[in-house]
């Protein structure tokens, strides 16, 4: 019998691994049950670590985009371990094979233990149906479950990231105008690529995962594991490397993305748990601050602490100003933005701010502040030391981005994008993304923005996909886990 529904695998295990991720149970994307975490940066409900847990994710992708137009549902994929089914979704997940089209669906991730594992079970529901010439028929199932043995048992090694991809050839898998054939799974491993340029790296803190995904396909392609809850990154091109701040462990992990193994650790002496990170451009310094508002400035070449200073209360983000030689820090407990010496951290000046300041963006002799609670922009040169000008954006605008002459405040609360021009300071446009928005890197090659989004009632996440050149989002895709440091490999 032909094989119409290919599964591929990549693989990839980090070294220097302090800590793992164990969740009780999982939904379609994302976890169900277990510990809450008083962590505002960690909004899902997690569970508590253990060390010999390694994480397996599933994608489905067609094999054809533009073949028949079936809609079903898969109640539940399993994985099996001497005779034993381990559920890897509980939950149902929709498949509507025209939306896919091109793209990729998240079906869902859990944490396994190491050993080995012989075969998975896909179950579809019996309610399935089909569209020809705009007209909709009941599919009828030969079969609702399907056994995927692994060509030789699968072993899943301690502390790894492991990723399956379902290809799907729709076309293939019908018999007659109404009825699926059983399908058959093949396994297969998939080539990874040592090239890293056309890739956006997302680090998922929930699951000590990063993903790389394909810019050109717009796919999920591999993963790797990288312990500590690792929340913000930052790629070294030209040496090809990622630096993961992880926030559990209090350190900077490296990564090369060529083997996709941590070849050091930078361990931050810090009392309490770093929340934010910004790198200069040469990749010498790393500027990191607490959730007590400490600033650090270590050498990561050298591994060494350089300066230190205490700042405000609850510090939340950092940009760095060469053009003045400064730091900025924002303080949303005092309402106010600190500038640092870039050098010895000393204060040398502070911004009072009517709401809560967030997100900071350094661009020519400007920076401008999102103002959370006050909903606003706030333009301050940086040369005069002076306010310019609020704009009033989008409903909790939390983090910005710059791409040419625009500038774009992601709204978390608003689910929204606000354009603003910075030519005449004034506000464009707001575009709709709904769900809570994250993260934002841009690619100023294929002038696209990619955005983080968390969907929060199943703790899963996606990307979206933002073309500057229309302002309209033109794709969206599936990570299955909520996601936060998003980098673009130029």
């Amino acid at each position: 019998m032909a094989n119409h529904l290919s599964l591929g695998r990549i693989r990839s295990q980090a070294v220097a691994a302090l800590f793992g991720l164990m969740f009780l149970g999982l939904s379609v994307h994302g976890c169900l049950s277990a510990k809450q975490v008083s962590d505002p940066n960690l909004v899902c409900v997690v569970p508590a670590g253990a060390e010999n847990i390694s994480l397996i994710s599933f994608f489905l992708n067609l094999r054809r985009p533009d073949g028949p137009h079936l809609n079903l549902e898969i109640n539940a994929i399993e994985i099996s371990s001497q005779g034993l089914w381990q559920p890897i979704t509980l939950g149902t997940r929709r498949i509507d094979t025209k939306k896919i089209g091109a793209g990729q669906v998240a079906l869902g991730q859990t944490t396994l233990e190491p050993g080995l594992y012989e075969k998975i079970r896909v179950t579809l529901a019996p309610d399935a149906t089909i569209t020809r010439a705009a007209k909709r028929a009941e599919l009828q199932l030969a079969e609702l479950q399907v056994e995927i043995p692994f060509g030789e048992p699968f072993h899943l090694d301690k502390q790894s990231s492991e990723t399956f991809f379902l290809s799907w050839d729709v076309e293939a898998s019908l018999e007659g105008a109404t009825t699926l054939k059983p399908l058959v799974i093949d396994l297969k491993p998939v080539q990874v690529s040592p090239i890293t340029a056309n890739r956006v790296y997302v680090a998922c803190p929930d699951i000590n995962t990063i993903y790389s995904v394909r810019a050109d396909k717009r796919w999920v392609d591999r993963s790797f594991y990288v312990p500590g809850r690792p929340t913000y990154i930052a790629m070294d091109h030209s040496r090809q490397r990622l630096y993961v701040l992880c926030r559990e462990d209090a350190d900077i992990k490296v990564v090369d993305l060529v083997t996709n193994v941590i070849t050091d650790v930078i361990t931050l002496p810090m009392t309490f748990r770093p929340v934010f990170m910004k790198i200069d451009d040469d990749f010498r310094h790393a500027f990191i601050i607490d959730e007590q508002g400490t600033v650090s400035k270590v050498d990561l070449r050298a591994g060494n602490m350089m300066a230190r200073k205490e700042t405000g209360q609850q510090t939340s983000y950092i940009e760095l100003l060469p053009a003045s030689g400064s730091v900025a820090v924002s303080s949303p407990r005092d309402s106010r933005v600190y500038l640092l010496d870039d050098d010895t951290l000393e204060i040398n000046g502070e911004i009072t701010i009517s709401g809560k300041p967030a997100g900071l963006l350094g661009k020519d002799d400007f920076l401008y502040i999102a103002e959370e609670q006050a909903d606003m922009v706030t333009i301050y040169d940086t040369r005069l030391r002076t306010k310019l000008k609020s704009l009033f954006v989008g409903y909790g605008p939390r983090r910005l981005i710059d791409q040419d002459h625009n500038i774009y405040a992601a709204n978390a609360r608003g689910g929204t994008l606000s354009l603003l021009r910075t030519t005449n300071l004034r506000m464009l446009k707001e575009i709709p993304l709904g769900n809570e928005i994250y993260e934002m890197a841009s690619s100023v090659k294929e002038q696209l923005i990619y955005i983080g989004k968390n969907v929060r009632e199943d703790c899963g996440g996606s990307l979206s996909i933002l073309d500057v050149t229309s302002n309209r989002i033109i794709d969206e895709i599936e990570i299955g886990s909520r996601p936060l440091g998003i980098v673009v490999g130029q």
